[in-house]
Order: C-alpha cells, then sequence, then structure tokens
C-alpha cells in the first residue's frame, strides 16, 4: 500500500497524507483556488508576506521501515505572486494518468 504526502518544501510542514495521488491532487486542486494570505495558504513565517508555499507531493510505501521517499515531485507553489501549477510533476507517478491541473 502506499501513501502520497502534501509537504510545503519551503516551510519542511507536512500538510496531508492521502491513498492515492488523484485524492492530493484534489486537495491542491482545492487550495489552487484559496487566496495566497487566507489558511492553508498563509505562510507561518513572520515574513509571510514575501514567501511562499512550494507544495510536494511524496510518495511513500506503508509499512517500509526505512520510510525513505519512493517519488517526490513539486507540483504547486502558491504566493502573492499568484498560483503557479509547475510542469511535468504527474511523470513521477506511474501508473496513474493525470491530465488535468485544475487549470
Amino acid at each position: 500500500m502506499r501513501k502520497f504526502v502534501i509537504e510545503d518544501e519551503c516551510h519542511a510542514e507536512w500538510q496531508c497524507e492521502f491513498n492515492s495521488f488523484k485524492e492530493a491532487m484534489s486537495e491542491l486542486r482545492r487550495r489552487s483556488n484559496i487566496p495566497w494570505d487566507s489558511e492553508p495558504n498563509i505562510c507561518p513565517c513572520t515574513g509571510w508576506k514575501n514567501c511562499e508555499r512550494l507544495y510536494t507531493v511524496t510518495e511513500y510505501i506503508v509499512g517500509d521501515e526505512s520510510f525513505k521517499p519512493q517519488s517526490e515531485v513539486e507540483v504547486l507553489r502558491v504566493s502573492s505572486k499568484g498560483v503557479v501549477w509547475l510542469n511535468d510533476f504527474e511523470k513521477y507517478f506511474s501508473g496513474e494518468t493525470h491530465n488535468n491541473h485544475g487549470q
């Protein structure tokens, strides 16, 4: 069994975990529609107005004692400058096809 974890790479924050890449993408699509200065997109640091969230999705195998990521990819950047879906992230997750980023 695999799990897919959304993390904010900029702040090393483990956000949430899902049973599929599709579920993780659904959450990121939801977050992409939330303003950058509102929860959960508002940055936790004191310089939050000039900071950003860089959401990654990491795939783990449940029960693997090493807890080594099977794959990890940057997916979504949210800041005062806007929302940016990063290119080619789907290719990292074989066996699942994802053509719509929610754009």
